[in-house]
């Protein structure tokens, strides 16, 4: 993986990326090691781009959570799973708190 260091694409850009190829959410640290940067400097130039890492992880945990539940084919348990929840429940109240509708009433609003 490229430097940061190096100029080229924002930080956000480079951490979506990340999230890209691993289908999923890497800690804070993993993402800053495999950018060759602290966990400081990486939260420093998220900041400086107005970002915060939260925010990348939880959109990127969401936009896959729909991705997931619209091909219909994995349960909701194994989502949660795939997206690092310890529990289906703690996946619902999220995936609420991300879209202010429920998993049920966003399966059935995809079937209209």
């Amino acid at each position: 993986m490229r430097n940061l260091g190096q100029g080229g694409g924002t930080t956000t850009s480079s951490i979506r990326s990340l999230f890209l190829k691993h289908r999923g959410v890497l800690s804070l640290e993993e993402v800053a090691k495999k950018l060759c940067v602290s966990p400081r400097t990486l939260r420093r130039r998220l900041a400086d781009e107005g970002s915060q890492y939260q925010v990348l992880a939880d959109n990127f945990r969401n936009d896959l959570s729909k991705e997931y539940i619209d091909t219909g084919l994995i349960p909701i348990k194994e989502i949660a799973y795939r997206l690092g929840f310890s529990r289906p429940d703690a996946f619902s109240r999220a995936f609420k708190s991300w879209n202010g509708i429920t998993v049920n009433e966003y399966k059935n609003r995809s079937k209209t």
